[in-house]
């Protein structure tokens, strides 16, 4: 799922990255079997854990 972010997006220099989600997009996914479908109101929780950040500059991965 594409969803807004509160922070400046990165060019992280992929082909796949979809464009038409705003100037603010993160992508998240759900359990295969999970019953939220298109369209649905929900309220989220993020696994900070699995985060994944990008230098500006660069487009490196920040480990």
């Amino acid at each position: 799922m594409h969803f807004e972010l509160d922070a400046p997006r990165v060019d992280a220099g992929d082909p796949d990255a979809v464009d038409d989600f705003g100037e603010y997009a993160a992508v998240g996914r759900f359990d295969p079997r999970s019953r939220v479908t298109t369209g649905n109101a929900i309220e989220i929780t993020i696994n900070t854990g699995n985060l994944h950040f990008f230098d500006p500059q660069s487009r490196a991965a920040i480990r």
